[in-house]
């Protein structure tokens, strides 16, 4: 399981160098651990690190992302710790919520109706 010292130490990683390409081998690990990779290909903009971060938050526990936020909301005590601008991270809460909110409404919907299998008739 991944932790949340680990995942802020990796979110820390991914901002001050977002160019960043991982190997395969850690990409195999981050796969076996938190489930399938989503295929970044085929997303784009926010939605192709936003999603893949709030399902992966989602999985590890049902209040993670509660907790996060109540973090982020400490703006002041976070930017010291991760070495971040406080105005970056005050936008943190909003931006968990409606990807929550986005995630939430893909699942009620079905998700990605292209990656549907038929199964036959009815």
């Amino acid at each position: 399981m991944v932790s949340f010292a680990e995942l802020l130490e990796k979110l820390k990683e991914d901002i001050e160098n977002p160019e960043d390409i991982r190997d395969t081998e850690q990409e195999e690990e981050d796969t076996a651990l938190m489930g399938p990779a989503i295929d970044h290909s085929t997303v784009t903009g926010e939605d192709a690190n936003g999603e893949e971060a709030i399902r992966i938050g989602m999985n590890i526990r049902a209040d993670f992302w509660d907790d996060f936020i109540k973090l982020a909301n400490n703006g002041e005590s976070l930017s010291r710790l991760l070495g971040i601008d406080a105005d970056k991270i005050s936008d943190w809460p909003r931006r968990v919520k409606e990807s929550i909110e986005k995630a939430q409404q893909d699942d009620e919907e079905g998700g990605d109706k292209k990656t549907m299998i038929p199964t036959g008739e009815v």
